[in-house]
């Protein structure tokens, strides 16, 4: 498929795809952006490791083979360390197979797996002299799990060789997203996303929506009479208003002075919103980053108002997210219940019954008092909309006259209990406040 694609990319010649070559474009995109699923192990089946190292990296893939085909399990790499980087090949190669080995733990253990290096030394590892203490050491591990070591050729081992060869594991290595794209043309954007459908234009859509929406046929306006006569009065005001927009091609695009390059505007349809963040956070590559790190990513050539509310709302309601993420926060703490009290109403919980059926004497409300020693109770009749000295007043006739000032005093968040006056009262008096919403009062 690539090789038919390669000819049109000819020096100084115009690219023109015909329908075999647009099929064969698409279909490398899909595979670019799917790789092969991962197969659930078979323990009754022998498991097998295909390892490889490179001058700074260790890969491995675990796999089996079922009904005739290679199905991945599962894969590994990671960088060399400083040390690593001087072993001879021969070890390096072995480190691979020790690192696979460990990260692969738990599905090599029940059987004695198969391991295919494209170094044929390894062969006889077992019979081979031990020539220093970190041999040893990676021979003790490495038979604890008896494995069967077979030589496979370097142009049959692309998967191990390719993991051992992760760019992001390469020293020195600039990546696409940190190269700056000076340049867009019509599809440039397009390119960054997957196929969304097979039955959907993005730009199609784009365009269409831009009808739809109001204040985005006001920019495109603003921007004709700028262009038209920039210097009146009223193209003036607007232009500070609109300056960081611009026009090309029949896109709106917006760029601040602290952009590298302009970002597309996406007019105000929910769908089309949804679909461009789910292009970055549900596929496969996209891996279902967080809200702040979508925002990043799509921030870099997207752009709508309040765009990082968008995202969190649509992540927010991703299932596999919720489903699989863990908790970032520290776990909730375990209910503490209140210290029993040493003397009769030293400690008093108290709180309001509300909206009774209101009698000639203007009562609609019931104020209890409960000692929480005794469990003795007052029931003061009060009215619904009595203010915060009026339960002051209660307090000190039915409370306080009869039992002294309490120590302590439980309540809820009642407006009546924490507002200023109550809060000079208990400071003047030197009792404690405690709320019901804390875990203490629970």
């Amino acid at each position: 498929m690539f090789a038919l694609l390669k000819k049109q990319n000819k020096r100084n010649a115009k690219i023109h795809f015909n329908d075999e070559q647009l099929k064969n474009f698409q279909e490398l995109k899909r595979r670019s952006c799917n790789p092969p699923v991962l197969h659930l192990p078979d323990f009754n089946k022998p498991m097998r490791l295909r390892t490889d190292a490179s001058k700074f990296a260790v890969g491995g893939v675990l796999f089996q083979v079922v009904d005739g085909a290679e199905r991945p399990i599962a894969y590994t790499s990671r960088k060399m360390k400083s040390a690593e980087l001087n072993y001879p090949t021969q070890q390096q190669e072995l480190l691979a197979v020790v690192h696979s080995l460990a990260a692969f733990r738990i599905y090599c253990l029940d059987k004695p797996p198969i391991v295919e290096t494209d170094h044929k030394s390894l062969e006889g590892l077992f019979t081979q002299k031990m020539s220093n203490r970190r041999l040893a050491r990676w021979y003790d591990i490495i038979a604890e799990y008896q494995p069967t070591f077979s030589y496979l050729p370097g142009a049959k081992n692309g998967i191990a060789d390719e993991l051992s060869r992760r760019p992001d594991l390469q020293p020195e290595t600039k990546f696409f997203h940190d190269l700056s794209v000076t340049s867009f043309d019509d599809t440039s954007f397009i390119l960054a996303l997957s196929e969304v459908a097979t039955d959907t234009n993005l730009t199609t859509n784009i365009k269409k929506a831009y009808k739809k929406d109001r204040e985005i046929q006001t920019i495109f306006a603003a921007i004709k009479r700028r262009t038209a006569d920039p210097k009146s009065k009223r193209v003036s005001q607007q232009h500070k208003k609109y300056r960081s927009y611009s026009e090309a091609d029949g896109f709106l695009w917006y760029q601040t002075p602290t952009d590298d390059v302009p970002r597309l505007v996406v007019p105000n349809d929910l769908m089309l919103r949804q679909t461009i963040i789910s292009e970055c956070h549900n596929t496969n590559y996209g891996g279902h980053p967080g809200a702040e790190r979508t925002y990043l990513t799509l921030a870099r050539r997207w752009y709508w108002s309040k765009m990082l509310k968008s995202i969190q709302r649509f992540i927010a309601d991703c299932e596999p997210c919720r489903r699989n993420k863990p908790r970032l926060t520290k776990p909730p703490g375990l209910l503490e219940p209140l210290s029993i009290p040493d003397e009769r109403w030293r400690s008093i919980s108290m709180d309001f019954i509300t909206d009774l059926p209101r009698t000639k004497r203007d009562v609609d409300s019931i104020w209890v008092v409960v000692d929480r020693l005794t469990k003795r109770c007052h029931f003061v009749p009060t009215s619904n909309t009595v203010t915060a000295g009026g339960v002051a007043r209660l307090f000190i006739d039915n409370i306080w006259k009869l039992h002294r000032m309490p120590s302590n005093i439980v309540s809820d968040r009642d407006m009546k209990f924490v507002s200023k006056f109550w809060q000079y009262v208990f400071k003047s008096i030197g009792t404690k406040l405690s709320m019901r919403g804390t875990p203490s009062t629970r």
